[in-house]
């Protein structure tokens, strides 16, 4: 490695997807310290392990190979084991098993070549209206966080994971999200101190050598966002006494785009304190290798940290056969960490397999997956399938359902079982579909009708009393004023625990939803 080679210091955006001709002969033309893989076409994991031994052929073991796999939400690479996400790992409660699906799944990464995980989260999701955070986060106070961060982080570690906390200096009680527009939280050091930096500090005991920051403005502390904040970057290296590496997020996010081309405000994180800036516009990557030319100066602590670190966690090519056998072991720990996560409000009926029962599912969700989509009712319609033989399951559109297919296959079901898989809000489809399912419930109580003897194999007599339940797949303070089991995410590890906690009545989650203002409709 050059000395000073300011391309080291630059983490580049790439897809799971073939390496394409143009980016091979950019990279062998251009040397950067690092690629995150992001979403792309590729869903067989054969050809993402190809495409990681292209990239070290290419780049050498020198290189930061990094990843946004999370869980829950935000999984980029759902061939793999992860993490159903930071709320189930918070209402799960049990930092054991926290650490155990955490070690599979930092382990499943080094096995595939990563070093880097841009993980775990150290915000406090404290404000229901965040949009960005939420179920991401490992709990709603600081003792939360660090209960989970810690042994995450410690599982990353004994993996040859670098792991990352973020968002420097914490992103949960925003309301804006950065990759849309800028937030600003109107908070000092002291009142940063008094809990966003917390989880960082107890963090930076435990050994976290690197963070991502964040895109948010606190105008009692500097005029530009964190990232780009000598201020805010300045306290960490100076009053929190850290000499880890600084990751900036990524640099073509609404909330840091200007007027000004990606190379100059890349050149403002260095001069703030950052260290390795992600750089993910591809359009302008060759202008931005050729025109980024900080000064000596600038460069030689990053440089140093850079060295540093890919000493200690170099790249390395895919491990297939030591991969495959992680596989083949199971995923018990992912498993049992969902089912601990369920947890429930109000009067949740346990369902039996000849209960005559309606699933009502969206068809697919938009998330932070591979491919930015996940076929929910794929998933949910197989593990309905499996288990309650007198499951009926209906697709509904969130946005514009069908009321009258609805209002006939409600009057045979005894208990209906309401799925939503939303991130910041429910759709005007859902809210009239919960108002008539309310309607529904107080009209049969009332009149106590009897039952008809029908196709889907209702009993021929006696009255229907029927229950309507909300089943939350994401975030828990959407309510929908329904009884409600939230699972804190829609991995198929948490399908399969929503179906486990209805059949049994079992919701031994710890989250408290009602802890913090929840958004009734």
């Amino acid at each position: 490695m050059t000395l000073l080679d300011p391309l080291k210091l630059l983490t580049i955006r790439l897809p799971l997807s073939p390496l394409s001709l143009e980016n091979h002969r950019l990279l062998e033309r251009y040397k950067v310290g690092g690629i995150c893989l992001f979403r792309g076409e590729y869903t067989r994991l054969t050809d993402i392990l190809d495409l990681l031994e292209r990239l070290f052929d290419l780049l050498g073991p020198q290189t930061l190979i990094s990843v946004d796999q999370e869980g829950g939400s935000v999984v980029r690479l759902p061939q793999l084991p992860t993490s159903p996400g930071g709320f189930a790992l918070s209402s799960a409660n049990d930092p054991e098993l926290t650490y155990a699906v955490a070690h599979l799944q930092a382990r499943a990464l080094r096995l595939c070549g990563f070093n880097v995980n841009f993980a775990p989260l150290l915000d406090i999701n404290n404000n229901p209206r965040n949009p960005v955070i939420a179920d991401r986060a490992l709990g709603i106070t600081a003792e939360g966080v660090i209960r989970h961060a810690l042994p995450f982080l410690k599982a990353h570690q004994d993996a040859g994971i670098l792991a990352v906390g973020k968002h420097f200096p914490g992103h949960g009680d925003t309301h804006v999200d950065s990759h849309y527009g800028l937030p600003v939280l109107d908070k000092d050091f002291d009142q940063l101190e008094a809990l966003e930096l917390k989880p960082y500090r107890a963090a930076f005991d435990a050994g976290l050598e690197a963070v991502m920051t964040a895109h948010i403005v606190f105008p009692r502390l500097s005029s530009k966002p964190a990232t780009l904040s000598p201020e805010i970057l300045g306290y960490l290296r100076q009053n929190m006494n850290f000499d880890g590496l600084v990751f900036t997020d990524a640099l073509d996010m609404k909330a840091v785009v200007g007027e000004s081309p990606p190379w100059e405000v890349a050149l403002d994180a260095l001069e703030a304190g950052a260290d390795n800036l992600l750089v993910l516009d591809s359009a302008t990557l060759e202008q931005t290798f050729e025109r980024f030319q900080p000064t000596s100066h600038q460069m030689k602590a990053s440089l140093e940290r850079f060295e540093r670190t890919v000493q200690k966690y170099p790249f390395k090519p895919p491990q297939r056969e030591e991969l495959s056998e992680l596989l083949s072991k199971g995923r018990s720990s992912i498993v049992s960490v969902a089912r601990k996560a369920v947890t429930a409000r109000g009067v949740i009926p346990a369902l039996k397999a000849h209960t005559p029962t309606l699933f009502l599912i969206p068809p697919n969700v938009r998330g932070g997956g591979a491919n930015d989509s996940d076929s929910i009712g794929a998933r949910l319609r197989e593990e309905v399938g499996k288990r309650l033989e007198k499951a009926v399951v209906l697709e509904y559109d969130p946005e514009n359902p069908d009321l009258d297919e609805l209002e006939s296959e409600l009057q045979w079901a005894e208990v209906i079982i309401f799925v939503t898989v939303q991130r910041t809000s429910m759709q005007g489809g859902q809210i009239k579909i919960a108002q008539r399912l309310k309607t529904h419930v107080l009209d049969k109580a009332a009149h106590s009708q009897p039952n008809c003897a029908t196709s889907r194999g209702g009993p021929p007599n006696g009255p229907i009393r029927p229950n309507a339940v909300h089943a939350n797949l994401w975030n828990p303070f959407l309510s929908l004023e329904l009884p409600t089991v939230s699972t804190f995410g829609f991995s198929e590890a948490s399908v399969q625990a929503l179906i486990y906690a209805l059949e049994q009545a079992a919701f031994p989650g710890t989250f408290e939803v009602n802890s913090l203002e929840t958004e009734h409709v």
